[in-house]
């Protein structure tokens, strides 16, 4: 597995969450929902 771009920021965020997994969890799924937008709007100006 790749380190996401925000790494340095969401590692810092990360140190005073108790629950890392889900915090972890959490930030994927708003990671892959922010490049599926960005994916939908590339498409739909390419049409």
């Amino acid at each position: 597995m790749g380190k996401v771009p925000h790494a340095p920021v969401w590692s810092k965020e990360m140190q005073g969450l108790p629950s890392a997994v889900n915090s972890e969890r959490e930030y994927a799924a708003e990671v892959v929902r922010e490049t599926g937008e960005v994916i939908l709007w590339l498409q739909s100006r390419l049409k």
